[in-house]
C-alpha cells in the first residue's frame, strides 16, 4: 500500500522523483505474488489502483540501488540493519524519517477494517514524507 500511495502523491504533487524508482519489498514474502485483495480494496477507496502490483522479497544487493530505505516498523529496520549493516545510514522507519511516532503495523491476516485503518495511517505519514521531500527540493 505504501508504494501505491507514494507513487500517487509523487504524481499529484509533481515531484522530481521517478516513480519507477519507488519500490516496496517485504521480509515475509516471495517475489511475484499479487497484493492482497484487502489492500487493493483499501486503496481503491482513495482512487489508487494497486491491483497489478506484485511482491518483492528484500534482497541485499538491492540496497545499492536506493538512496533511502524506509521501513514500517522499528523491528523491520533492525532486521535490515543486520542484513546490510553497511547501509544503516539510509535505513529509517517511515515515522522516524518524518519526525513522527508510532510504527505502521502490517495488517496481514486482519479484517478489511484494519486494512482501511492502516491505509489511512499510511496516507497521513506518506503525505508528511512528500512534504519533507518537497522541502528538500524534489
Amino acid at each position: 500500500m505504501a508504494e501505491g500511495i507514494l507513487k500517487d502523491l509523487i504524481k499529484k504533487e509533481n515531484l522530481n522523483i521517478n516513480k519507477e524508482n519507488v519500490k516496496s519489498a517485504g521480509l515475509m514474502t516471495q517475489d511475484g505474488l499479487f497484493v492482497s485483495e484487502k489492500s487493493v480494496k483499501a486503496l481503491k477507496k482513495m482512487n489508487i489502483d494497486i491491483s497489478d502490483y506484485k511482491s518483492n522479497y528484500v534482497k541485499k544487493e538491492s540496497f545499492y540501488e536506493f538512496d533511502l530505505i524506509l521501513t514500517m516498523t522499528e523491528n523491520h529496520k533492525n532486521i535490515l540493519n543486520k542484513i546490510a549493516p553497511n547501509f544503516s545510514e539510509k535505513i529509517f522507519t517511515l515515522s522516524e524519517y518524518i519526525g513522527d511516532k508510532d510504527d505502521v503495523d502490517d495488517p496481514f491476516g486482519m479484517t478489511q477494517r484494519i486494512y482501511d485503518k492502516t491505509s489511512l495511517s499510511l496516507y497521513e505519514k506518506i503525505t508528511k514524507l512528500v512534504d519533507k521531500l518537497k522541502k528538500e527540493g524534489y
